[in-house]
């Protein structure tokens, strides 16, 4: 065990033998370190495997992914426990290359208080990305980067950030308001305003990018959820960095998803809300 790293795993809906960076993680002997918050509507149960080699919590009530962050990071802050905290969800896959790079990424002094891995989706550099306009774009000459790099104009997603504790030790949390969408965002440019630097490894990984059904039904519940979780997010971060340009790009998504899913919904919905919202 090391005992300079904790790594917490969102889970939804998906069982433990299922994601593959666990038993990646559990193959190079870090078992002990795994924290798995589990938001999904049912426990999971011993029959396939033993979760007491874990830390497992299950919330039905589903916080979200910032939520889970949150109520681990505050016990390991209280506790004084460990050094680092690696954030994870069952989107990413990762490497035995990748747990390497990291192990010997944290025994660096002094190092940045954030170590990340460049992200992918298929060919697409996704994290690292460039901030222009109170907005991410993704930027090939990234690709490029790694070791310590000054992180202005520069993003991450929250997929793979290894933090250090005393990020959090100076107040610098997840916002429970941003429970997805916008989260990184917003907890990164906090993060810039006390710490200049970020450490990138060399290691690549592939993350699979959360999006809507290929074919939109309006019966689907958990689509006009997500949906309506982006706006009010959106729209929330827009008021909290009073940047209204964060409306303007809600907008241009929900007029993207308008015209690729031939539906009506979500222009309808971004105005309901928006307009309901400003009304009280």
């Amino acid at each position: 065990m090391h005992n300079d790293l904790k790594i917490i795993i969102v889970l939804y809906n998906k069982k433990v033998e299922d994601i593959k960076a666990i038993n990646t993680i559990v193959k190079n002997g870090l078992s002990e370190n795994i924290y798995i918050y589990d938001n999904s509507e049912d426990e999971m149960d011993n029959s396939s495997i033993d979760l007491s080699k874990f830390n497992y919590i299950h919330d039905k009530t589903n916080p979200g992914v910032v939520g889970a962050y949150n109520k681990y990071i505050n016990r390991f802050v209280k506790d004084n426990e460990s050094k680092w905290i690696l954030l994870m969800d069952h989107d990413t896959d990762i490497s035995d290359i990748y747990i390497k790079d990291l192990l010997q990424a944290i025994k660096l002094t002094p190092l940045p208080k954030i170590i990340a891995p460049k992200l992918f989706f298929n060919e697409t550099l996704i994290s690292p990305s460039k901030v222009r306009f109170n907005k991410s774009w993704i930027d090939n000459d990234l690709k490029d980067i790694h070791g310590c790099v000054n992180n202005e104009n520069i993003t991450l997603l929250n997929s793979l950030l290894c933090i250090n504790i005393d990020v959090f030790k100076n107040g610098i949390f997840f916002d429970d308001k941003l429970p997805l969408d916008y989260s990184d965002f917003d907890f990164i440019e906090r993060f810039k305003l006390r710490y200049n630097n970020f450490y990138i490894l060399n290691s690549s990984v592939q993350h699979e990018l959360s999006s809507f059904t290929s074919t939109f039904n309006p019966k689907d519940t958990s689509v006009l959820k997500r949906f309506d979780v982006y706006i009010k997010s959106a729209k929330y971060y827009s008021e909290k960095s009073n940047q209204r340009i964060v409306l303007f790009w809600a907008l241009i998504r929900a007029l993207k998803l308008t015209i690729k899913k031939k539906s009506m919904f979500f222009l309808k919905r971004y105005f309901e809300l928006i307009f309901r919202d400003i009304n009280g």
